[in-house]
């Protein structure tokens, strides 16, 4: 692969060449805003808004190219093939005569990629990210109010699948911004003259962070200007009470309290800014260099410091119509609690829990659940414990019903946070818990749709998706139920075996999948879902945003990332695949069986066969194929007979479970087998041919699935 200069990748398929070797000038781009060009002093101006918004996608890639078919997919996505082909083969005509213009030459096209030179470019955005990320406030960020909100300005009503990138990647910087600023606010290495404009820049994209208020405020009591810590108070105050009809938590409303006594009059008792304890707790293992150091664009995570295992939740007398309630509830309590850094959480199946070899953590909390039924009524008790000491840290009890779901959901939330030290905004925690705006019958549907969806049995799923298409036709614009039926779709043939892929079905499922992500783009589950419905249709450069945005928008869930990791395996991006796969598992602490089935596929695709094997081992059976994977991959490894042993198991475990029209025939399980995962190379589905053809499974004549 080619490399630039600073060891981005440069595009090398389809004839893309670039020639570092000429002296050129730079090109600086602004994205914040509307969008503008110049080289030297020159402006550059483009014709059209599409050509802004290709010039825009490309430098906001940290690798500065992309193929044409996902430009096509992008800004054409309503357009025939061919048309819009056209179309942006005149749109770069267009781009290359307004840098010749100008005097640049760095825009490098091929048959099936285009790429900018990285190292001539100066991009705003990626300023205010590098800025952000040595904890120091750009300029930007504290004169644009919302600065995230005005990315690609004016280019979002291009086409519908641009304007839900945006969206989605307007959400994935606000994140990555508020988590660089909020650890170089809580950095004991950074001076308190650059944490108030850390401080002042959190606020101008989260009004409602009460941390970074508290520290502007008794910064500006400090220096005298009381009334402009009153200002800020009110300003927060008017906005809690007006968007989310809330007030103040009682650290701020305490804080002002003494700031209207004046405690701050009196500078001389007053030398220091207090130390900020919150959403970054874990960077206060900053090095001593930490605040001047200059790291990577995608640095690594601090590894979580609290570990918070949730266990089942105990049911008392929970009558059959109200299951769904009390698991529903426990299963989206986790998917929001997973999606803060702050801590670790562990689905903890077992009375106890012990973490792995070499993994510290700074504490371990235990948060358990009882529900009981009472009449028609269904209550809940929660506790948090300590568990080195048995200390049990707060308790929440409430009537678990539709109307107050999110509500308790938002509660429980609020005062885990706090237990635990964490610093949450409301912003934050609305975002990630908000109520939908749909129905509660709609809701209860959904629930109760994806109770039976677990279940893995055809006729559980059948009343799945009457409940589901019921919800639907009642609210066509709830997104999730869309994701439910299209996750339904794309691993009907997996649950079932025998259940061959219908590419009509794959292409409804795939319109159904674009729907999801128009209704909410920032959801991690419908670009999830949508990139492996690309995928089945082998549409494999069109699923590769949806996956990185999928990542992006929850990349704190090992199951996200294990999952985007296996989409890059598919492909034959090995070193990519087992590298996010390997931060996925280290993430989990203590993997689940299906995390484990994906490792155990991605490492087999890379060609870690023993790995592989390793993995498998921990996966009991999760996913239906994985035996015929553990034979190959012993096939690979000079072990016949454990090979053909296993293929038999697989053999026999698939015949028992057959769903398909014919007879369970050899030849017929190991045709659905090799046609069920959408592998992209052939070299690659024909290792696990050759691997399973060696363990004296026939696989004569059988082809890899090409729509």
């Amino acid at each position: 692969m080619l490399e630039s200069r600073n060891g981005r990748p440069k595009a090398q398929s389809g004839g893309v060449h670039p020639d570092s070797g000429s002296l050129r000038q730079v090109l600086s781009i602004s994205i914040i805003g509307p969008f503008a060009a110049r080289c030297g002093d020159a402006e550059i101006k483009l014709k059209t808004r599409k050509a802004c918004a290709v010039l825009a996608y490309l430098a906001l890639s940290e690798t500065r190219q992309e193929s044409r078919e996902r430009l096509v997919g992008f800004l054409w996505s309503r357009s025939d093939e061919m048309k819009a082909r056209t179309s942006l083969r005149q749109i770069l005509h267009d781009i290359r005569q307004a840098f010749a213009r100008a005097g640049f030459e760095g825009l490098h096209s091929g048959k099936l990629a285009l790429a900018l030179e990285a190292d001539e470019m100066e991009v705003d955005l990626w300023q205010i990210l590098q800025e952000a990320d040595r904890f120091r406030a750009h300029p930007l960020l504290l004169n644009t109010p919302q600065l995230t909100d005005r990315l690609c300005e004016g280019l979002d009503d291009l086409d519908p699948s641009f304007r839900v990138w945006i969206i989605a990647k307007r959400q994935t910087i606000l994140d990555r911004l508020l988590r660089s600023l909020n650890a170089g606010l809580a950095s004991p290495n950074v001076a308190a003259s650059v944490k108030q404009e850390l401080a002042a820049a959190i606020l101008n994209l989260d009004p409602t962070h009460e941390e970074a208020c508290r520290y502007a405020m008794e910064a500006r009591a400090v220096a005298g200007d009381v009334a402009g810590a009153l200002r800020l108070y009110k300003a927060l105050w008017d906005l809690l009470d007006q968007e989310y009809a809330m007030e103040p938590g009682p650290e701020t409303q305490d804080l002002v309290a003494r700031v209207k006594l004046g405690e701050f009059d009196r500078p001389s008792e007053r030398t220091n800014l207090p130390a900020t304890n919150g959403a970054a707790a874990a960077s206060r293992n900053l090095p001593d260099d930490a605040a001047t150091a200059a790291p990577a664009l995608s640095a690594a995570r601090p590894f979580p410091r609290i570990a918070l295992l949730l266990a089942p939740f105990e049911m008392n007398g929970v009558g059959p119509d109200k299951l769904h309630l009390v698991s529903g509830f426990r299963h989206h309590l986790a998917a929001c609690l997973v999606r803060f850094r702050e801590w670790s959480v562990i689905d903890n199946g077992s009375a106890s829990f012990s973490l792995p070899p070499g993994v510290v953590m700074s504490a371990q909390y235990s948060l358990d659940a009882t529900a009981y039924q009472a009449g028609p009524k269904v209550n809940m008790v929660l506790t948090l414990r300590e568990n080195t000491q048995g200390l049990y840290v707060w308790s929440e009890s409430f009537e678990l019903t539709l109307k107050g779901w999110f509500e308790a959901q938002q509660r429980v939330i609020r005062r885990l946070a706090s237990s635990l030290n964490v610093q949450l905004s409301t912003e934050r925690l609305m975002r990630l818990s908000a109520e939908p705006d749909v129905s509660l019958e709609t809701y209860d549907r959904w629930l109760r749709g994806q109770a039976l969806l677990v279940r893995f049995d055809p006729a559980s799923w059948k009343r799945a998706s009457k409940l589901f298409a019921d919800a639907t036709r009642d609210s066509p614009d709830f997104s999730p139920i869309h994701s439910s039926i299209v996750q339904m779709d794309n691993i009907e043939h997996f649950v079932h075996p025998g259940v061959k892929q219908d590419i009509l079905k794959i292409r409804e499922t795939l319109a159904r999948a674009k729907t999801a992500v128009q209704l909410d783009p920032v959801d991690s589950r419908a670009h999830m879902c949508l990139g492996w419905s690309h995928m089945l249709a082998q549409n494999y450069d069109e699923a590769a945003p949806h996956m990185e945005l999928a990542r992006e928008l929850n990349d704190n869930d090992p199951g996200t990332l294990v999952s985007t990791a296996a989409y890059w395996a598919f492909c034959g991006e090995a070193e990519k695949s087992v590298a996010q796969a390997r931060e996925a598992m280290a993430m989990s602490i203590a993997p689940a069986p299906f995390q484990w089935g994906y490792y155990a596929i991605i490492l087999f695709l890379s060609g870690d066969y023993a790995g592989a094997l390793e993995a498998a081992e921990h996966a009991q059976d999760v996913i239906k194929t994985l035996p015929a994977w553990r034979a190959a991959a012993l096939f690979h490894l000079g072990r016949r007979e454990a090979a053909a042993k296993e293929a038999r198991r697989f053999l026999y475990t698939i015949r028992t479970s057959w769903y398909g029209r014919g007879q369970p025939s050899d030849p017929a399980i190991v045709r659905w087998l090799l046609h069920a995962h959408p592998i992209r190379w052939r070299a690659q589905w024909e290792s696990l041919r050759d691997g399973v053809a060696g363990a004296s499974i026939p696989t004569d004549g059988i082809e890899p699935l090409i729509w």
